[in-house]
């Protein structure tokens, strides 16, 4: 999941992977950067017709040294995201992609940098 997403963020603009866009960490530097993870979500659901569909969590986390432009950021992608469904993203199939809460702001890193979280929920076809 978190390659379709992060493969989808830089395909509109959000960054560059390995550049300014993270999949599973955030590194050190750069100092304005957004990275893509995922987290337990909720148990997979069998449908009537016996098909799987998985619920992941997506966090996306943002950071950047300006308040401001950090908040912007993570708006930017929850517009981006959600609400989004019956849509491929990648290689798979997104039933449902929704942003569970606005921006969370998280405080200053140990650098003195802002920090971001958005968590979306997801139902994707296996």
């Amino acid at each position: 999941m978190i390659e379709d997403i992060a493969t989808y963020l830089q395909t509109v603009g959000v960054g560059t992977i390995g550049s300014t866009l993270f999949k599973g960490q955030i590194p050190t530097l750069p100092d304005n950067c957004v990275a893509v993870f995922q987290y337990a979500g909720s148990s997979p659901i069998v449908t009537h017709d016996k098909k799987v569909l998985d619920s992941p969590g997506l966090q996306i986390r943002v950071r950047n040294t300006e308040y401001s432009v950090g908040m912007t950021k993570a708006q930017e992608i929850i517009d981006l995201l959600s609400p989004k469904s019956n849509i491929t993203i990648g290689t798979g199939f997104y039933l449902s992609v929704v942003a569970n809460q606005n921006p969370v702001p998280l405080g200053l890193d140990e650098k003195g940098r802002h920090e971001f979280s958005v968590n979306f929920s997801i139902l994707k076809r296996r």
